[in-house]
């Protein structure tokens, strides 16, 4: 059982684990210095700039809206020893209390327990709130803790790190000055914002535009990781606030969506803080880690982990404007066929086309019959084709002659009650809620009836893991709490995917972007920002390797030349390397200038195709154990006989090794090292082993292979695009 020693308040409260020293800010109860052991360098270096409440949390007024009320000084502070109900095991720790938040003058009564605990092994500290809601007639729907403030890791903040899982994710250099700049303030679907206390703040909910409830400040020594370890999945903001370039501290926030009434009490799941070595990657094995302790991943089947390419055609009703018709489908698949591309998307084919009158999900009338879709989409099956559809599984457009009897019983309601919408010009929506029941009916019938009418194979449910994901307050609706989002979509996607499997069992689901709860239900998440910001996708895919990545590698629409074709290749180097599947339209997004670019694209195609077997099988890893020359960029996988569990770079000691690589300059004579796992075996294992180096057009090659220091050299290719298989103890795979 746990004992406690109450603490003077006048004094800051600190404790020392084995390897971490913390003290508490006796004024706010909040962590106020953070250090890796006794003698190691301060984290919270500006706290005195930006000294924050412990907690705060969201009082819903009658009427809305959420009013924020603070915590003050806490009312007392514990040392604890031992282990406490839910958390066996001797820890030590602190226990604070607060009686009462506060809104300006205005006191709300509640009170707050918080705890911070280190791990069994001392490494990492063990966040918890518990919250007792004593404010008569007013339900708390936000927690916000923990609220770390005045991170700054380095000595000059133009070398701080901050990752955070923006779709696929998001690495941000010198974040106080790049969140506070115009460029992210106008960032329409995740910009940062001016507070009226003088600082700025970006918040993004979880699960959807942010894809895993973690973040991950780093400079070059260490790294600050806060993460939320819910196993419920609640709907959660993780928030970032900084002063900007003239006070560059740093803080970390996670904000959850309840309901907590009068007279309830609330528990919160656990949050980690760790300090760590490296970067990012020291993080990502780290969630997934407790990831897979509480969550089963599926398996993709074999056939389409081997698919390298979409077709896209939103082009048949977009705009108002018809541009093809159903009668046309073969000849546009043939078309697509003729660069490789077997698998053909359809958009744009419902009443009144893209982005009009969801969700009435009915052929145009201008494109053609329901006959002619069916057999246009039959002409595709027969010859071995695949063919998907696009359903929006979020929108309901408000002009719709149904929607003040079905829209409006299935959406969302703001704390005022009013409707979320969003305008996708000329049309304004309003976003549903997939915790409903009516509208998950809804959308699985319509997939599946996609399926058994129209051949489909594939049902894509657009924004399903990219737009935000908001609470929801309609009364009426089976949810309990505001925060239940992400638990309908997962509702949604078992029961659209059942749906459609018993028409056609070998039927599967796509989705917008990913989610680390979503995306293995799926064949594939089409992983894209649109914006120019900063965007790594290998974050996503290092952290969840067995997720298929589905990647835009068309030309974006750019009216300078020249930028649009460096990101033509910035966007084909980053698919190859991620080993995505190339989402792209050759007969669309290519103009008659683009006859080289198209070339490339078919030639880079035929290379990924030649590769999937190998990317089916391996596991990506990143860079874990790769040494590069400059200018070559390279993805190390581990094939299945070094596979381990599900975490990132799980694996045997030794084991064969596929490099994927990009030379955009075309360099000769660069060398590959691949680190062995197992340096006193690295001779040996160099010796019994092989390389093969394969370039498009060609066929695998052997190319030999030196040890040096636990390191296995091999030659890349001057070829933009090359792969190195390293085979090990006498196996082939070629």
């Amino acid at each position: 059982m746990e004992s406690g020693r109450a603490m003077r308040m006048e004094t800051v409260a600190g404790l020392t684990g084995p390897g971490l020293k913390v003290q508490w800010d006796g004024e706010t109860g909040n962590l106020c210095s953070l250090r890796g052991a006794a003698d190691g360098d301060e984290v919270l270096k500006l706290f005195a700039q930006a000294p924050r409440p412990a907690c705060a949390l969201g009082f819903l007024l009658p009427g809305g809206p959420v009013v924020q009320a603070d915590s003050g000084r806490p009312t007392s502070v514990e040392e604890l020893h031992g282990s406490r109900p839910g958390r066996p095991g001797a820890r030590n720790g602190l226990r604070l209390r607060f009686d009462g938040f506060w809104a300006g003058e205005r006191r709300f009564a509640a009170k707050a327990t918080v705890w911070w605990e280190f791990s069994a092994d001392g490494g990492v500290l063990h966040l918890s709130i518990e919250i007792e809601n004593h404010e008569p007639g007013l339900d708390i729907v936000e927690v916000l803790f923990p609220r770390l403030s005045g991170i700054l890791l380095e000595d000059s903040p133009a070398n701080e790190n901050l990752v955070v899982p923006h779709h696929a994710g998001e690495w941000i250099r010198n974040p106080a000055a790049t969140l506070a700049s115009e460029r992210y303030r106008r960032f329409s679907r995740a910009g940062s914002r001016a507070e009226p206390g003088g600082f700025f703040s970006r918040e993004l909910n979880y699960c959807g535009l942010a894809s895993m409830p973690w973040m991950d400040c780093f400079g070059a020594a260490q790294g600050l990781y806060l993460c939320a370890c819910d196993p419920a999945f609640d709907l959660t903001g993780l928030r970032v606030e900084t002063g900007g370039p003239a006070s560059p501290w740093l803080g970390l926030a996670i904000r959850k969506h309840v309901r907590i009434g009068p007279g309830q009490r609330w528990q919160s799941a656990v949050y980690e803080l760790a300090l760590h070595p490296g970067d990012w990657h020291w993080a990502a094995r780290r969630y997934r880690a407790w990831f897979d302790t509480v969550v089963q991943q599926e398996t993709v089947p074999l056939a389409l982990r081997q698919m390298a390419a979409v077709n896209p055609r939103y082009d048949f009703k977009n705009g108002g404007r018809v541009q093809h018709r159903f009668c046309e489908i073969p000849e546009l698949y043939d078309a697509g066929v003729e660069y490789g591309m077997e698998h053909f998307f359809i958009a744009g084919w419902n009443r009144s086309g893209f982005d009009r009158d969801y969700p009435e999900y009915h052929p145009d009338l201008e494109l053609g019959s329901p006959l002619d879709l069916e057999q246009g989409c039959a002409y595709i099956r027969s010859r071995g084709g695949t063919v998907s559809f696009y359903i929006n599984a979020r929108l309901f457009d408000m002009d719709s002659d149904y929607f003040g009897s079905l829209g409006k019983e299935w959406a969302i309601r703001d704390p005022s009650g009013e409707f979320m919408r969003e305008t996708y010009e000329p049309r304004t929506f309003a976003v549903m809620c997939p915790a409903c029941a009516e509208w998950r009916r809804h959308l699985a019938d319509t997939a599946a009836w996609m399926v058994k009418a129209y051949h489909a194979q594939g049902i894509y449910l657009d924004q399903l893991g990219s737009a935000t994901p908001w609470p929801c307050f309609a009364a009426h609706h089976q949810h309990l709490t505001p925060g239940e989002f992400n638990r309908g979509y997962l509702a949604l996607l078992d029961q659209v995917r059942a749906a459609i499997q018993a028409v056609d069992p070998a039927a599967f689901l796509m989705i917008e972007n990913c989610g680390d709860i979503y995306s293995s239900k799926v064949f594939g998440s089409l992983t894209w920002n649109g914006e120019l910001y900063d965007e790594f996708f290998n974050i996503y895919k290092y952290t969840f390797p067995e997720h298929i990545q589905i990647n835009m590698v068309h030309p974006r629409h750019m009216e300078d030349p020249d930028l649009r074709r460096e990101y033509f290749y910035k966007d084909l180097d980053r698919a190859m390397v991620l080993g995505s599947v190339f989402w792209a339209a050759p007969g669309r997004r290519f103009e008659p200038a683009d006859r080289d670019l198209l070339q490339v694209f078919r030639e880079a195609l035929a290379f990924r195709k030649a590769l999937a077997p190998y990317i089916a099988q391996g596991r990506f890893v990143d860079t874990d154990g790769l040494v590069l020359p400059d200018g070559l960029t390279a993805s190390r996988w581990r094939m299945p006989s070094t596979q381990g569990g599900g975490a990132p770079g799980g694996g045997a000691p030794a084991g064969d090794e596929l490099v994927l690589c990009v030379n955009p300059q075309n360099q000769p004579g660069q060398k590959i090292g691949l680190c062995c796992t197992a340096p006193a075996d690295a001779a040996g294992e160099a010796g019994r082993c092989r390389a093969l180096v394969l370039e498009p057009g060609k066929g695998w090659a052997e190319a030999e292979v030196q040890e040096s220091g636990g390191v296995a050299w091999v030659q890349a290719s001057s070829a933009r695009y090359s792969a190195v298989l390293l085979e090990r103890g006498g196996k082939r795979h070629v």
